[in-house]
């Protein structure tokens, strides 16, 4: 892989995203873990939880279509990204 390809890459994501409403965040939780989360919409909160070998990405069309009525929340897993 050329070097910087990853974060090119990166940027461009956020940017579809960012025009998909779809807020990436980075909550600390115990022991100062910080947790990478995809978050969209508003109200009562909807989890969204990947499997091997997958990340937050693969939920981007349930988030924007669930996001009218409810708070979605997808975390990347520790240990998949």
């Amino acid at each position: 892989m050329k070097p910087g390809l990853k974060r090119r890459f990166s940027r461009h994501k956020l940017r579809n995203e960012a025009a998909n409403n779809i807020r990436l965040d980075f909550p600390e939780i115990d022991n100062g873990i910080t947790l990478h989360t995809a978050i969209s919409g508003a109200g009562r909160p909807l989890l969204f939880v990947h499997g091997f070998p997958e990340l937050w990405y693969e939920w981007r069309v349930q988030l924007r279509e669930f996001s009218s009525q409810y708070l979605c929340v997808a975390p990347d897993l520790r240990g998949f990204n």
